[in-house]
């Protein structure tokens, strides 16, 4: 049982350090594709707005805005469809980590059952009650790591920011590689 529970710990921290880049590589994406969504977005504004029907009928822009909105719609889709197929491929690599340490648990608990060590109810119970943590540990907790991970992305962006300096004009003096 003592190397059972090593098994879990040492299961758990590579699933985090993959919950952390996944959430990291996450977050990147995100701001990926917020240019497209935008664009997307305030095409679509024009389109289906009424304020602008008026000019859409008159000018007759509608198709040139059409064919637009759904560039910027498709560029949009297949970036976020990228950045979301690599965060599953992440996520399932430590979920299958996760299943060969259960099954690795497993086969050091079943001498002990048959041994007459480990009742069979509780061989029976423990095996269940670990895979059900090897699920829990493979989409709520790495769900939970790369959203923390995606959200301290984030505040690292907000201190950038925050920390640029104002000129006497009150303009923001940013250079380039600082946001590189």
């Amino acid at each position: 049982a003592p190397l059972s529970s090593v098994g879990v710990i040492v299961c758990s921290l590579p699933l985090t350090w993959l919950s952390l880049q996944g959430g990291k590589a996450s977050y990147a994406g995100i701001c990926e594709t917020q240019e497209y969504r935008r664009r997307y977005e305030a095409l679509s504004g024009l389109l289906t707005s009424r304020k602008t029907a008026a000019e859409r009928t008159l000018f007759g822009y509608q198709l040139y805005i059409n064919k637009a909105w759904e560039h910027a719609y498709r560029k949009w889709r297949t970036v976020n469809e990228g950045v979301n197929i690599r965060h599953f491929i992440k996520a399932k690599a430590g979920s299958i980590c996760l299943v060969w340490i259960a099954v690795f648990v497993m086969l050091l608990l079943i001498p002990e059952a048959v041994g007459g060590e480990v009742p069979p109810g509780l061989f029976m119970a423990l095996l269940s009650n670990f895979f059900a943590l090897v699920q829990l540990m493979s989409w709520s907790l790495a769900a939970s790591v790369s959203e923390i991970a995606g959200y301290h992305a984030f505040f690292d962006d907000m201190g950038v920011l925050f920390g640029l300096e104002l000129s006497e004009r009150g303009e923001i003096s940013a250079r380039p590689e600082e946001f590189l």
